[in-house]
């Protein structure tokens, strides 16, 4: 009985941690997908602003082409492109920022499965000394030992 209680308990805390280490792996998996797409649609939002950016210069040019002269169209078309530039590297170096703070949590959840692992083992082993206790309370008992 002793025995078997005591793999009624092993059996109950390997089901606990293998449904922790499932849960662990499912939330890692379920964050990666959702920072990976988070960061689709931020290039392609990107993409778009900057295909809106570039069909409003061409319109521009096109309505101002006759009343400016050509130096004048390629000032603006220099500043337009510029500050259009610097708005997509800003809006690429925050999503890069975004990615290394997603990088950063799954080395966080690493880490944990990491603990919990050890955690792990160190159980196995104490329920296998309790386990060989048992067997020789049991063979004491019995008087073979």
């Amino acid at each position: 009985t002793l025995v078997t209680t005591v793999e009624t308990q092993v059996d109950r805390m390997l089901t606990s941690v293998k449904a922790d280490i499932s849960d662990l792996n499912q939330n890692i998996s379920d964050k990666i997908s959702e920072e990976n797409q988070a960061g689709s649609e931020k290039i392609e939002s990107l993409l778009n602003t900057v295909n809106n950016s570039v069909t409003e210069i061409k319109q521009t040019l096109a309505d101002s082409s006759e009343s400016l002269s050509l130096e004048e169209v390629k000032q603006e078309l220099s500043e337009k492109i510029h500050s259009e530039n610097v708005k997509v590297f800003r809006n690429i170096q925050d999503t890069m920022k975004e990615m290394d703070h997603s990088e950063e949590m799954d080395i966080s959840f690493e880490e944990k499965y990491q603990a919990l692992k050890s955690k792990f083992v160190f159980t196995i082993i104490v329920l296998i000394a309790d386990f060989g206790v048992g067997i020789a309370i049991l063979l004491h008992s019995l008087g073979i030992f």
